[in-house]
């Protein structure tokens, strides 16, 4: 097989072997794969800025081994201003965790490429925004274009519109007081749950601002969007946990 070009953002990049890296990339053109990043651990390696974690490089692969390996790659955009503040950088990693979580390889999904592009964009040039907001829009959004977004306007069960509602996954959103179970204990206000609406509806680029409740709401906003991830997905995702500590 010939050497292809692949547009790509860099999920993770870990240690392989004494020299090489193995990149998990989110590329526009496949969705999510593997690649080889051979002699990456070298600061003599060309290509070794392409390698670090969030960054958007258009990578040749070479396709002819079990696991593709990288030939050549050119950094488009590197978000190194993400070191700089410590919030956006946990929120950077969770929106990339949650991308590798929520795709199988080779799965191509351009509108989910262009979501966590412009996410890592935005926590870049907003430091010392509410970077949990930009993570909480970005896991709701992400679900939508996965199919799975919750009933947040009314009762997923009925369809009523209340002024507090009980969130529960398992109903797929909000639900009111007469459809709820026994066990549920997530409540949301009315204007929670509206908030997390905009949230989900709103272009990616119009969340910097929309900071209406205070850090300690934000956070208990974005874990009850967080658990609807784990029982959609049936996996934890293991940096949500650095959320809460911003």
């Amino acid at each position: 097989m010939s050497n292809k070009t692949y547009k790509g953002i860099v999920l993770r990049s870990v240690k392989y072997g004494e020299h090489d890296r193995i990149l998990t990339l989110f590329t526009l053109e496949r969705g999510k794969l593997s690649a080889v990043a051979k002699g990456a651990q070298s600061p003599k390696c060309k290509y070794i800025a392409s390698c670090q974690s969030y960054c958007l490089s258009e990578f040749v692969l070479s396709e002819n081994l079990k696991m593709p390996y990288v030939v050549s790659a050119d950094v488009v955009r590197g978000f190194y201003g993400l070191i700089n503040d410590p919030a956006s950088l946990i929120a950077a990693g969770y929106a990339s965790e949650l991308t590798e979580t929520c795709f199988e390889e080779d799965s191509p999904e351009e509108a989910a490429f262009m979501l966590l592009y412009h996410t890592l964009r935005i926590l870049e040039e907003n430091p010392g925004a509410s970077a949990i907001t930009a993570a909480t829009a970005f896991a709701l959004k992400l679900m939508g274009i996965n199919g799975t977004y919750p009933v947040l306007d009314q009762c997923a069960s009925c369809g009523r519109k209340k002024e507090k509602y009980y969130f529960s996954p398992q109903s797929g959103g909000t639900v009111c007081d007469d459809c709820s179970s026994p066990e549920e204990t997530e409540r949301l206000t009315s204007s929670e749950a509206m908030y997390l609406y905009d949230l989900l509806y709103k272009n990616i680029n119009d969340i910097a601002g929309m900071d209406a409740f205070d850090g300690m709401t934000r956070k208990y906003l974005f874990r009850t969007v967080n658990e609807y991830c784990v029982y959609i997905l049936g996996k934890n995702i293991k940096s949500s946990e650095l959320m809460y500590s911003f």
